[in-house]
């Protein structure tokens, strides 16, 4: 941006995320987009825990030779 008098003016970076495209390190997901994902998998996992309980109910009991 040109200021009067010819001098640039930085742009105004107030409440602004300013990342490198370049780098591998970058945020890739916004933070209501892990929140929402992290949501999903807490709710899988509980899931595939529920699942594995009823697995359990009906698997065959190893019977004990004394």
């Amino acid at each position: 941006m040109l200021a009067i008098g010819g001098s640039i003016e930085s742009p105004d970076l107030t409440n602004k995320a300013v990342f490198d495209l370049d780098d591998p390190n970058r945020p890739r997901f916004t933070t209501s987009e892990l929140k929402e994902i992290l949501h999903e998998r807490n709710e899988l996992k509980a899931r595939v825990s529920d699942l594995e309980d009823e697995l359990e109910i009906y698997r065959p009991k190893p019977i004990d030779n004394m």
